[in-house]
């Protein structure tokens, strides 16, 4: 028989014992929910078979397990939100990897993205179209005459043009850099201000045989030569002059109003009694010829300095008519006199100047 002081204690210390087993079973079932992988052992509560209070955790112990609690919520906090972000990989992953149906023809089929490689991309770059920037119907001020401009897609050039009579000529000297092409003096300065200079091969798109072989056969009408997309190479100059005339122009001021202003100074060359310049009539048109000079090969009678001569004296223009299997034909102008361009041939492997009509 339990001694009645025994019984009366068990009886004091029973509230204690209810709180402490309470305690104890909210510890064992929060560590049952928290999501173990059950690594650790299950903690069980003291059977009722086990002798004495004693074996009860006493009050002191139950503040650590609270911490041990918070740190076990803590836990499976952290690993709902590693879950959570998981998952959201995946379903990316999952949705880059499975391509869309395919239903013709609402949508195209799936094509996976690739990034490019720089070697790929600087590729891209270049093959980008020159003239991707130029709005058409601009307008410059061009030697104190507005003109329109157009651009050369095969390098971005960008050039003025302007109409004369049934015609639209380039207002200023071809400057496309082709093979075997030149500069007046080597100077790339002079490119830009003057035009390029071509042997006549390469003026009308030919190989270089045909500087020394009769290649009437392959001049095509129009002939594009080395003219940008949708402008060919002059076959005649008839047309401007005929146009000027009609224009009752004089004789001797037909050549003054194709030149460009304040660019080319007169100069009597003691041949002849030439009438001075109109400045009233110079550059009527807006054609705007330069005194481009040349680079001579061959020397003739009307040429006879070999090399780079006659910049601010003479331009010479290269057109589509073959006179002989070494020479062509040629329309140039003098700062010595002011009548109509002048025609002569000359050899194939000069360099002159080119100037392009619209088709």
């Amino acid at each position: 028989m339990i001694h009645p002081l025994t019984l009366e204690v068990i009886m004091l210390k029973t509230p204690r014992f209810l709180l402490t087993a309470s305690l104890a079973l909210a510890l064992v079932f929060t560590f049952s929910c928290s999501g173990d992988d059950g690594d650790d052992p299950p903690v069980t509560l003291p059977s009722s078979s086990d002798s004495g209070v004693s074996q009860l955790p006493s009050s002191p112990s139950v503040a650590p397990s609270s911490s041990s609690e918070d740190a076990a919520l803590s836990s499976s906090s952290n690993d709902e939100e590693l879950v959570e972000v998981s998952s959201s990989s995946e379903e990316e992953s999952s949705s880059s990897a499975a391509p869309p149906p395919y239903i013709p023809p609402y949508n195209p089929p799936y094509i996976p993205p690739v990034t490019p490689s720089s070697s790929s991309l600087a590729h891209s770059s270049s093959s980008l179209e020159h003239c991707s920037h130029f709005r058409e119907g601009t307008e410059i001020e061009h030697y104190g005459i507005f003109k329109e401009k157009f651009c050369d897609k095969r390098d971005g050039n960008e050039y003025v043009k302007v109409p004369i009579g049934t015609e639209t000529w380039m207002a200023e000297n071809l400057n496309y850099a082709a093979e075997g092409s030149r500069c007046y003096d080597d100077d790339e300065a002079k490119c830009k201000e003057y035009g390029r200079l071509y042997d006549w091969a390469t003026a009308m798109g030919f190989d270089q045989e045909c500087n020394t072989t009769d290649c009437t056969s392959r001049i095509q009408q129009p002939h594009q030569g080395i003219c940008p997309e949708g402008w060919h190479m002059p076959a005649s100059f008839t047309p401007l002059q005929n146009f000027i005339i009609a224009e009752n122009i004089i004789a001797n001021q037909r050549g003054n109003v194709l030149k460009a202003k304040e660019v080319w100074p007169y100069e009597w060359n003691g041949i002849g009694m030439w009438v001075p310049p109109d400045p009233e009539l110079t550059d009527k048109y807006g054609f705007s010829a330069l005194p481009a000079g040349a680079y001579v090969m061959v020397t003739t009678g009307a040429m006879p300095t070999k090399g780079y001569a006659d910049l601010g004296i003479r331009t010479n223009w290269w057109y589509g008519v073959q006179a002989s299997g070494q020479a062509a034909s040629v329309k140039f102008l003098y700062n010595s006199r002011e009548d109509s361009p002048a025609a002569s041939t000359f050899n194939k492997t000069n360099f002159f100047s080119v100037r392009c009509i619209k088709d």
